[in-house]
């Protein structure tokens, strides 16, 4: 089942590697960014307070609703994934507005 991912918690420092790995899996980025909550034990609304963003913009950001550069950064920080790979299907131009 490609669409759905078994979840573990995994260090933080081993949170790039997987998601490399889930990549070459077959597995749609977006899915696995909305899995990394579950998979680092860092839930949306905790990075939402810990990037200083309302918790809708996390959310629709790691949904690929919106792509504003900065937010994005600020995300893959927190889950130790370079934004280039975390967001790498995501286009700025839908949200700079």
């Amino acid at each position: 089942m490609k669409g759905q991912l078994t979840l573990i918690t995994i260090p933080k420092q081993n949170t790039e590697l997987a998601v490399l790995q889930l990549r070459l899996l077959g597995y749609p980025l977006r899915n696995i960014r909305k899995s990394l909550s579950k998979l680092t034990g860092i839930s949306q609304l905790e990075v939402s307070r810990m990037i200083g963003k309302q918790r809708q913009e996390v959310t629709n950001t790691i949904n690929g609703e919106r792509t504003k550069l900065e937010t994005q950064e600020l995300i893959a920080r927190v889950w130790q994934v370079p934004r280039e790979i975390l967001f790498e299907d995501d286009v700025e131009a839908k949200d700079q507005a």
